[in-house]
């Protein structure tokens, strides 16, 4: 998922502490949408692949409890990075030059703002 308001990314990490090496010593505490407090595990690089290139990105590793509907995030820290530009019209995403097509829903705000672009890009 694609979180325009999430400062960080983030990975369930149910499925990979034990299997996946991290930095547990590079914890954070993050506020969970319903305003609670909660620290992650610690940081982990992953791949992120798309159609036609990949990249390696810093993700916090967060507990199952974690109430997204997928397995992470892709907060502004990697839309910086990647230079990311969407385009609601064509529910596409634009990462690192490549043009994704965003499969899900988008969210706004409460001013009717677009601020989140949830769903999977394939």
């Amino acid at each position: 998922m694609i979180d325009t308001g999430a400062d960080i990314s983030l990975l369930k990490g149910n499925k990979l502490i034990g299997t996946t090496e991290y930095d547990p010593e590079k914890k954070v505490k993050v506020k969970c949408v319903d305003g609670s407090p909660m620290e992650t595990h610690g940081i982990l690089e992953a791949r992120v692949e798309l159609s036609n290139s990949s990249t390696v990105h810093e993700f916090q590793l967060v507990n199952k409890q974690v109430d997204i509907a997928c397995d992470g995030i892709l907060g502004r820290n990697f839309l910086k990075r990647a230079k990311a530009k969407g385009c609601f019209e064509s529910q596409t995403v634009t990462l690192d030059g490549e043009v994704c097509k965003m499969v899900g829903k988008t969210k706004q705000s409460e001013t009717g703002e677009p601020s989140i672009i949830s769903g999977h890009i394939k």
